[in-house]
């Protein structure tokens, strides 16, 4: 009798709650990790001014964006109740790009999103220059190899620029310097990196540029540099170590 009248107490309660509060207790949450991210991203378009604050924002925005696709949607199309997400602005003691590239690049964000991520770091590190860091270790045998293969690409890609200054205006001159010598950095760093490593890959007397065809104009000089990006910015999106994909990050973010 005791069990029966306890059974009948539960009822009311049960009663109370609607079918959305269930859902809405029980369905997908947006993920802590990239909301993390999306916060930062919009405390810092509060604080920018600028080219940067776009920047920052457009973050935001893309992170929100991301939230909902990992959550999902209704048959409808809708997103779910429980996975409703706004960015929160926080007031920063003081806005650094840095810290916020730093915190992209730590934070353990669920593997489909990944590269998003890794992309808005490069963003990141553009806006605060871009530079190499200095005396990056790596460990890994797979980041060892893509060092290696970085390297190779960039022996290739400038000895391109320097058959392509050959054909372009001397006005054009100064910049493909300009390139020249952010190559020589970047070279220099690998080698650097890999001197510890065994086999350091040494520049070819010339090289056939795959997928780069055409006279040596300023179409070929772009095309050149897009494709070097996208490599460094492949390896960034592969690193296994934290140290080499920052350094693949700004290595990326250093071609222009």
């Amino acid at each position: 009798m005791k069990r029966r009248f306890a059974l009948l107490l539960t009822l009311p309660l049960l009663a109370s709650c609607s079918v959305g509060d269930v859902a809405s207790a029980l369905g997908p949450r947006p993920n802590s990790q990239v909301a993390e991210l999306a916060d930062r991203a919009a405390s810092d378009a509060a604080a920018l001014d600028g080219a940067a604050a776009e920047v920052r924002a457009r973050h935001a925005t893309e992170l929100s964006a991301e939230i909902t696709r990992l959550c999902g949607t209704h048959a409808d199309g809708t997103v779910p109740e429980s996975c409703a997400f706004q960015a929160e602005v926080t007031q920063l003691a003081e806005t650094d790009v840095e810290d916020s590239l730093l915190l992209s690049l730590d934070t353990a964000v669920p593997e489909e999103s990944h590269a998003l991520v890794i992309r808005q770091a490069v963003d990141l590190a553009e806006l605060g220059g871009g530079e190499l860091p200095a005396d990056t270790q790596v460990s890994d045998s797979r980041d060892i190899d893509a060092a290696r293969e970085l390297l190779r690409r960039e022996y290739a890609a400038a000895w391109g620029l320097g058959l392509a200054s050959a054909y372009l205006s001397p006005a054009r001159g100064a910049e493909i310097d300009e390139l020249l010598d952010a190559h020589d950095e970047r070279i220099l760093a690998l080698r650097e990196m890999l001197a510890p490593h065994g086999e350091v890959p040494v520049a070819e007397a010339g090289y056939e540029l795959a997928g780069v065809t055409g006279p040596a104009d300023e179409v070929f000089v772009a095309r050149l540099q897009e494709d070097l990006r996208q490599a460094w910015l492949g390896a960034a999106v592969q690193a296994h170590d934290t140290p080499w994909r920052e350094f693949a990050v700004h290595g990326t973010a250093s071609i222009n």
